[in-house]
């Protein structure tokens, strides 16, 4: 970035802080509208995007199978391919894994996340510190379902996501009464 007044998305704390002297107007990263009417149907968290170690499908899967929650995790057939020992093994602790073929837009997965009630993301800590890409919660609010945000900061909780520091600190009670992110802001 370049010295003036202009409008910049930060997507971490620590990201704020590095662009902060190059004095930008701050916006939070906007949440796209949804696509789709929200409604209550019946309980299944899933995740969607590449399905890999970092992204701690497993650590998703096995919390959802202690607590007895249906879950799903998708991802695009040509990003799996790297990651096939780790797919037979969410497959055979019984992981519920749906790939596809790659898709150019992220609104063409619709027909697949139809009977998720909620979308649930771990944000592992960056290489160079706290915090992760919130591109995958973002393209879930389109789809207009309460969005989980496992991350160690709390930007999120600005437009709505339920943020928590680890899966372990859900409140399974609390995922009846989660709402979609709210869509009140853009830049």
């Amino acid at each position: 970035p370049t010295h003036g007044d202009y409008p910049s998305f930060t997507w971490t704390e620590k990201a704020t802080k590095r662009l902060a002297a190059h004095k930008p107007y701050f916006l939070r990263q906007p949440l796209l509208p949804p696509i789709q009417k929200f409604r209550k149907i019946p309980l299944l968290l899933a995740t969607f995007g590449s399905i890999e170690p970092k992204k701690q499908t497993q650590q998703m899967w096995n919390w959802c199978k202690k607590n007895k929650i249906p879950f799903r995790a998708i991802g695009p057939t040509p990003l799996s391919l790297p990651y096939e020992d780790y797919l037979k093994i969410l497959n055979h602790t019984g992981c519920d894994v749906a790939l596809h073929p790659w898709m150019h837009e992220i609104e063409e997965i619709q027909c697949l996340l139809e009977d998720a009630s909620h979308f649930i993301f771990v944000l592992g800590p960056s290489k160079a510190g706290t915090g992760g890409s919130p591109t995958s919660p973002r393209y879930a609010g389109l789809f207009n379902r309460p969005v989980i945000v496992v991350d160690d900061e709390y930007t999120f909780m600005g437009d709505g996501f339920q943020v928590y520091k680890k899966l372990d600190d859900i409140d399974v009670n609390d995922l009846a009464d989660m709402a979609p992110p709210v869509y009140d802001w853009s830049p």
